[in-house]
């Protein structure tokens, strides 16, 4: 049994109605999980969700750091040799 997305429900091959419509080249629908929460080090509140963080980033006026706009300054002697100077 193969089912299809009809815009309404999950139905049946032979029974969904619009089968000459265009349909997506996806083979299922995205889904895409919502992030992890963090504990925020700018106020130590805990931030849950893309929405929640992207709230927390505005409200605070910052923002998220290219990696290729960091540069790790190590103070540990063992590491101390990692630095880019």
């Amino acid at each position: 049994m193969r089912l299809v997305w009809n815009g309404d429900d999950w139905v049946e091959r032979e029974f969904w109605a619009n089968k000459d419509e265009k349909r997506s080249d996806l083979p299922s629908p995205m889904i895409i999980r919502d992030t992890a929460g963090i504990v925020s080090p700018i106020d130590g509140k805990f931030v849950e969700g893309r929405y929640a963080r992207r709230e927390h980033m505005k409200t605070h006026d910052v923002r998220e750091v290219a990696p290729d706009e960091f540069t790790p300054r190590y103070v540990n002697p063992k590491r101390k040799h990692l630095n880019r100077d």
